[in-house]
């Protein structure tokens, strides 16, 4: 289906009804919703998306063959960063191979996350620490 709106669309009612305001206000979220689907799309595809989300047959892959990821490397002491090798619903790296349910916990996909959960880690074993001096 193609585009029926564009940025300079303006529907207006010659004769000033006010409601010819909701059709205005229609051509403004029409518009923002091919914005999101772009000048060419499938209505028809667009339900069955739709409705296999519903289903929860949708997998959002949070990381891509290529895509860069970083862990801490604990052998090492330090955080590295590698390239994502193989990604379906198990990733790989030259050395660590993960699971999609793994990123954002054990692989990070910015250096500044895999700090972040370093010290949310350290804080945390402090605190444990400090529970069982304090008694």
């Amino acid at each position: 289906m193609k585009r029926i709106t564009s940025k300079y669309t303006n529907w207006n009612c010659a004769c000033g009804h006010e409601t010819f305001l909701d059709s205005k206000e229609t051509a403004i979220r029409l518009a923002k919703i091919e914005d999101i689907l772009g000048d060419e799309y499938d209505l028809d595809r667009l339900r069955e998306l739709v409705q296999a989300d519903k289903e929860g047959k949708i997998i959002i892959k949070l990381v891509q063959k290529g895509d860069s990821v970083y862990f801490y490397d604990g052998y090492l002491g330090k955080i590295r960063e590698e390239t994502v090798l193989y990604a379906k619903f198990v990733g790989e790296t030259r050395s660590l191979p993960f699971e999609e349910r793994d990123v954002g916990k054990v692989v990070f996909k910015t250096k500044a996350e895999v700090e972040e959960s370093l010290k949310k880690a350290l804080r945390k074993a402090f605190e444990f620490d400090k529970e069982i001096f304090d008694k």
